[in-house]
Order: C-alpha cells, then structure tokens, then sequence
C-alpha cells in the first residue's frame, strides 16, 4: 500500500486542497501566504525535521545522479543524443511538476517520482558532460572550485532561509519568476540577433543571483507545504536540486570564461 503524500495533522488551520476530489494522494494544496504565514518564527517541528532530512538524502542522491551522468559523459561509458535528454528530462520534469499519480502495479507513487527525479538528474548531467570536458581540460580546479562554491551558495542561503525569523522568502517567487522570464527573453534576443558580450555576462551573473534567491525562496515555500500538510520528499528535492544545479553551472561557466580571459591577456604579453 503507498505511503500518504498528505496529512493535515502537522498544520494548526488545516490544509486548504485543491480541486479534484479532496484531501488525500494525489491532490496538491492550494497557499494563500497570510501576514501570520510570512511572520511565523516557530522553531521547526520534529515532523519539519524528519521531512527535511528525507527532502535533502534525496537531493544527494540527485547529486551523486547528476555526477554518475557526467562521469558516463566523461569517460565515454554512454553520450545521450540531444533528443533523448531532452525526451526524458521533459518527461521526468513534467511528471514531478504535477501531483503524484496513482500507485503503478510495480511501484509506489513516491518510488515513481524518486525514479523520475534520479532519471532527471542523470540525464542533466550527462547533458553538461562537454562543458565539464572542456573545464577540466582548460583547469581540472575550475570544477571543483564551482563545486566548492555552489555548496557554499547553497549552505548559506539554506540556512539564511531555515532559521529566519519570518518567511517573508515566499514573497520572493512572483519577482524571482518575473526575473526569469527578462533573463531568458534578453537570451533569446542575444542569441538570435545582438550577440553581445555584455548581455551575456548579465544573462550569467542575473542568472546566479535569481537561483541564488530561488533556494531561500523554495526552502521556506517546502517549511509552509510541511505546515500544510504536503509531504512529498522526490519532488520537493528536486525544486532545491534544480536551484544547485543552475547555480554550478552558471558558476563553472564564469570560472572557465575568467580563465580563457586570463589565458588570453598571458598569450598577448607573450607576443608583444
């Protein structure tokens, strides 16, 4: 029998749930983010803990997917086509975007959208494989050291978003998204017709900012669904695991440009 996604027990007002059939598997809530909401200062639940502890072992093992691609990249071991990464991360993202379906005859709803964000997670970093070739091949440090500072981003706005005295982060999603979306109307101009230097340097370093701010964001959006009752440990880790894996990669490619920026200004020195 599958394990309830749902339980309103955890939340003092009760949970307010979405249209298709009431509480229970299978429904998402609805939020109406109140003053009292965005003010909460309660130190975390054990049910928070227990949750959040579930949300990021699955964020890991996300992580160490996403490693396992680029590794098969890497070494040759398995290339995807274009076409298949984009069909199953498509379908994985699709599929954990919405509520869980019902229990398959071989699995659970929560072991499908555990294989879904594993599979997603792989695909995505076999898709960055040839970035990651072209990084260790300039400076083998450029990965780690985007590795390095993703985990700080991270752990820092992790926390900034757990132990703050209020949740005014669930403000920050209408703003961070309307962000997104000039970012990638600026990329679609830029690739299409400018080709400028300097709106791709905004695309990159906008792009960090707005995913460094989606991770307080979707830390305290995951504490407010607790309270509501919403337990769904694969697909709220993969919202924190798209955060991480946009800000590494936006990281590895500001270090890698710094470093060929550097190698070039050497190479001149060199000639005159």
């Amino acid at each position: 029998m599958a394990t309830p996604y749902y339980t309103s027990s955890s939340s003092t007002a009760g949970p307010s749930w979405s249209a298709g059939g009431g509480s229970g598997e299978g429904a998402r809530p609805t939020y109406s983010y109140s003053f009292e909401t965005l003010t909460k200062t309660n130190p975390l639940s054990p049910l928070a803990q227990r949750h959040l502890t579930r949300v990021y072992t699955w964020l890991a093992l996300a992580s160490g997917s996403a490693a396992l691609g680029s590794y098969a990249f890497i070494t040759g071991y398995l290339q995807l086509p274009v076409w298949a990464t984009l069909l199953l991360s498509l379908a994985s993202v699709f599929y954990l975007s919405g509520p869980p379906a019902p229990s398959a005859l071989w699995a659970s709803p929560a072991q499908i959208r555990q294989t879904a964000l594993l599979t997603v997670a792989f695909t995505q970093g076999n898709a960055i494989g040839s970035l990651l070739n072209v990084a260790l091949y300039v400076d083998p440090r450029i990965v780690t050291t985007a590795l390095a500072g993703t985990l700080a981003v991270f752990t820092c706005f992790t926390a900034s978003a757990i132990f703050s005295r209020s949740r005014v982060g669930l403000y920050f999603g209408g703003l961070l998204g309307s962000a997104l979306s000039v970012l990638a109307l600026l990329s679609w101009v830029n690739g299409l017709f400018l080709r400028s230097e300097a709106l791709f340097a905004l695309q990159l370093y906008g792009g960090l900012a707005i995913f460094s701010f989606y991770i307080i964001y979707d830390t305290q959006k995951i504490l407010h669904q607790i309270d509501m009752g919403y337990l769904d440990a694969a697909g709220q880790a993969f919202e924190l695991y798209t955060d991480a894996f946009a800000v590494f990669v936006r990281l590895l490619i500001i270090l890698l440009r710094k470093e060929e920026n550097r190698e070039r200004r050497r190479d001149n020195r060199k000639r005159s």
